[in-house]
């Protein structure tokens, strides 16, 4: 995902022990970036809507919105 997204770092990836369904992205710069995501959304999806939700995400990062919110509400 991250060669097809075009990104030439590797965010972290946590996995929230939670039951609810969610998934979020986090980091002010690209590279000090992180994806979080809940087990009950990985027990739920498919394999491909999975990769979906991760691949927006990376978009998140790739398209620095975390460092616009931030920016944005100081």
């Amino acid at each position: 995902m991250k060669i097809a997204a075009s990104l030439n770092y590797i965010p972290k990836v946590y996995i929230i022990n939670a039951d609810y369904m969610n998934a979020f992205a986090s980091g002010y710069r690209r590279t000090f970036s992180d994806v979080a995501i809940t087990r009950g959304l990985m027990e739920k999806l498919t394999r491909d809507e999975l990769a979906a939700v991760m691949a927006h995400e990376l978009s998140h990062i790739k398209h620095l919105d975390i460092k616009l919110t931030l920016t944005a509400s100081y």
